[in-house]
């Protein structure tokens, strides 16, 4: 059986001034077509995980002659697209090798030898100046030997390159150029999404839609059921956060109408889902709307919450009265105390006063046993305060006595 083998290679650009600092590959100085590139590379014959094929493992060590660059470069590529490398193997063993990977943006030539499918030698990149003068008929700046090589690499070809400028793609930034061909962005996408009303997508936004799978169908999806259309940023924040296609329907069952983008994504943020706002239904809570509902989520309103103060007495409370109460620790067992020490029936204004005073059971109790009214929650307020006042005024009257004593000379 034949086996299909692959060329393994891994990118990365270092530039090294005494520290290193890391480029952009299209900021170092323009290369003149006629120069080449000189390089060690070392390679792997390996077996890929994804298609069960061998695939060869290239590292090249790219070093300018002066001594101030160095950099990484790799790159994967199927070994038919090579010229000059036969029957590969995990032990493939050659020596004098020669084999070139030719593309449209210049050619790689390799030589070397292999042992144990271990290969090692050096390379020589020449660039194209045909492709480099088509790049510049489309408006590109004069890309650098770096950004040639990756060029190269990742086999951008001059149609593909027309074809998005034909498609409205307004990229004239070669780095643009290889991160969208390393991700995909392909002409019939950018035709596909000007279908669905998206002209001129910043390249930028080309590329965090193919990173985060935006696809077509997505959008169609997310369009539907909404009065505005999502922009470009909509959908990209709604498929991080993994706003599913149909949310939007699902919601407006549950009275929750034409939710926009941003609040679908709050939402998600925040664990707000269907099955949520029909438990806060079926106990009675209606939040009016989607900020309702996220305030409740983010206070830890939850349904148990809930349904212990409907034990307790407390049915359809306002979404806004669930919030204070739990703001200031109004818990149903903060309830059962109040109403064990015989204050039953309490309107939740009262019990939000009660809370910040610090009126408990135990004080309600120690006033009744004192003799003191406790049947209003108003009264047990004054007593509080008063107890507080009477308290602060015997430490004034503490502090004012070691202040005499301070005084007497005796």
């Amino acid at each position: 059986m034949r086996v299909r083998t692959t060329l393994l290679v891994i990118a990365g650009l270092v530039c090294i001034t005494g520290a290193a600092v890391s480029k952009r590959i299209s900021t170092i100085r323009p290369a003149s077509v006629k120069e080449v590139r000189n390089g060690k590379w070392t390679g792997e014959v390996r077996r890929s995980r994804s298609d069960g094929s061998s695939r060869l493992g290239l590292q090249v060590d790219l070093r300018e002659s002066a001594g101030s660059w160095n950099q990484n470069y790799g790159f994967e590529i199927p070994a038919e697209e090579l010229t000059g490398l036969k029957n590969l193997s995990r032990d493939y063993a050659a020596t004098d090798v020669h084999f070139e990977l030719a593309r449209e943006a210049g050619q790689v030539s390799f030589a070397g030898s292999f042992r144990d499918g271990q290969g090692e030698g050096e390379y020589v990149f020449t660039p194209s100046p045909r492709f480099v003068a088509e790049l510049r008929k489309m408006g590109y700046q004069e890309p650098t030997r770096d950004a040639l090589l990756a060029l190269t690499v990742h086999d951008v070809k001059a149609a593909w390159a027309k074809g998005l400028a034909d498609a409205g793609v307004g990229a004239k930034d070669v780095d643009d150029l290889i991160s969208m061909r390393i991700h995909d962005v392909s002409p019939e996408f950018v035709r596909e999404l000007h279908d669905l009303g998206y002209d001129h997508v910043a390249p930028s936004d080309l590329l965090a839609m193919r990173i985060h799978d935006v696809t077509p169908d997505y959008i169609r999806s997310m369009q539907q059921g909404s009065k505005r259309q999502p922009t470009v940023e909509d959908l990209i924040a709604m498929k991080i956060h993994d706003v599913e296609p149909g949310l939007r329907e699902e919601l407006a069952e549950d009275g929750q109408e034409d939710v926009d983008s941003d609040d679908l994504v709050s939402m998600r943020i925040h664990g707000i889902t269907p099955e949520f706002i029909r438990d806060m239904t079926r106990l009675g809570i209606e939040a009016a709307d989607v900020d309702g509902l996220l305030s409740l989520k983010i206070h830890g309103i939850t349904s148990d919450f809930v349904r212990n103060l409907g034990h307790l007495g407390y049915n359809h409370v306002d979404p806004d009265d669930l919030v204070s109460m739990k703001i200031h620790g109004i818990t149903p067992e903060y309830i059962r105390d109040i109403v064990d020490a015989g204050l039953r029936s309490v309107p939740i204004d009262d019990l939000v006063s009660l809370r910040i005073h610090g009126v408990d059971g135990a004080f309600i109790r120690a006033m009744r046993d004192a003799g003191r009214a406790v049947d209003d929650a108003d009264d047990l307020i004054e007593l509080k305060i008063g107890g507080d006042r009477h308290h602060n005024g015997d430490m004034d009257d503490d502090d004012d006595e070691d202040s005499d004593d301070s005084d007497d000379p005796s």
